[in-house]
């Protein structure tokens, strides 16, 4: 696979560590990438030749499905390769197979608490990328899906952690006092694969939940006060976090969950033992955020809710309402999805026999309702759709206090109308799975 037979030159020459291989076609198609930069070219070349003795290192990404695939960032270029064993056809080595451009945020950090702040201005919100020892406001998030902590901070937590606040004056205490973010780095999907990022690997996931734990005692010692909002995949980590607390007393704690991914009638109970409480409205969930479907239709989260006391009946009878409306709509989608709109009433419009027996009024009031109702179902397949996609502009996870009109205004206004949004997602989703 080293020889000139195999396709792959070998670029490095030194004794020391691993030999490095770049296929033929990759190396052509790099030259390319840094024509009109020579300091970049040599950047990045210095980078592969370094990859003899740091390849698959602290400051790699790893594919978590394929121990020997690993991927590094230089520049704006994104340096795909393999770490092979020496064996019977092969020499052993790093073989450099791809190399691409990216966007990545050079400005990423670690897991660990950031204060956000209200700035009046275009931006409105800001993070200070210095970590934080302890929490330094009355409201505290743990974000789920983002791409970025900055994408988290100031896109995605302000909207859901002021919409949380609402019922009880918070929203402008928040604007006042800011709020502070737990962040939990997310893996990175390229080329169809998902990577263990440079972050997850200084904070992995058993780490960043010691050390949420941490910052629950630390506050419950300092008696504070904290009212959370914990979106989506932040349920995962805090009820890790839980597992490891198990017996500790945290009664200064609060806990809203916007759309959470974590199988609540698990978690609840252990919010329990420690003493945590809920929202008076324990949850939201955009109408097309589908990512957690359990959360949506598992009666014996009813049960759960009314197991923290009397205070929580309101609330546990509002999710037995949603429950049940979801169901309808779990169960009008698998009717949908197994039978496609082409049966005989289809047929009698098009043949026009139907039509036949109505006056011109009826009859633009029927093609009318079949044209909103065809017009909804294909909002809410795209919005479905978009549940996979990593951009605040598209996925309705993002969004669990919009309705179902201002969320599609939102999406059609952001991607420039309504057609334009079902290519955005299609583009999105082939940025990210790509």
């Amino acid at each position: 696979m080293g020889d000139s037979h195999s396709g792959y030159m070998l670029i490095s020459t030194s004794e020391c560590g691993r030999k490095v291989y770049i296929r033929g076609d990759v190396a052509k198609d790099f030259a390319g990438l840094v024509t009109g930069s020579a300091f970049k070219g040599q950047r990045v070349v210095s980078r592969l030749i370094q990859l003899r003795a740091n390849a698959g290192g602290m400051q790699s990404f790893s594919n978590l499905n394929s121990a020997f695939e690993h991927m590094d960032i230089v520049e704006n270029l994104q340096i795909g390769y393999k770490i092979l064993q020496t064996s019977r056809n092969q020499p052993g080595g790093v073989y450099i197979t791809s190399i691409g451009f990216v966007e990545q945020n050079a400005e990423e950090v670690g897991s660990g608490l950031y204060k956000v702040d209200y700035i009046k201005g275009p931006n409105k919100w800001r993070l200070d990328t210095e970590a934080k020892p302890s929490i330094t406001t009355k409201n505290a998030a743990i974000n789920g899906l983002c791409k970025t902590a900055k994408v988290a901070a100031q896109d995605i937590m302000p909207e859901i952690v002021t919409g949380a606040n609402q019922n009880d004056r918070g929203k402008q205490f928040i604007l006042d006092d800011g709020y502070t973010l737990y962040y939990n780095p997310r893996s990175f999907y390229s080329r169809k694969k998902v990577w263990k990022t440079p972050q997850q690997k200084q904070n992995c996931f058993e780490f960043a939940a010691n050390q949420l734990g941490n910052v629950l005692l630390n506050a419950q010692y300092r008696q504070q006060k904290i009212q959370w909002t914990v979106h989506g995949d932040g349920s995962r980590l805090l009820k890790r976090a839980l597992m490891r607390l198990q017996g500790q007393n945290l009664d200064g704690h609060t806990v809203f969950f916007a759309a959470p991914t974590e199988w609540m009638a698990g978690l609840l109970p252990l919010m329990r033992k420690c003493g945590m409480k809920l929202h008076d409205e324990v949850m939201a969930f955009n109408a097309d955020d589908w990512r957690a479907p359990g959360n949506r239709l598992d009666p014996r989260i009813i049960t759960e809710i009314q197991s923290f006391g009397p205070a929580y009946r309101q609330a546990a009878q509002k999710y037995k309402q949603a429950m049940q409306s979801d169901m309808i709509t779990a169960f009008g989608w698998g009717t949908l999805a197994s039978t496609p709109l082409t049966g005989s009433f289809i047929d009698s419009l098009m043949d026009g026999q139907f039509l036949d027996t109505m006056g011109p009024r009826e009859t633009a009031g029927v093609l009318g309702g079949i044209s909103l109702a065809v017009a909804r179902r294909g909002r809410s397949l795209r919005n479905m759709t978009a549940n996979r996609a990593n951009d605040p502009a598209l996925n309705p996870h993002m969004h669990p206090f919009k309705s179902a009109s201002s969320f599609n205004a939102h999406v059609a206004q952001g991607n420039g109308g309504e057609f334009k949004s079902f290519l955005a997602i299609c583009k999105s989703l082939g940025k990210e799975y790509a």
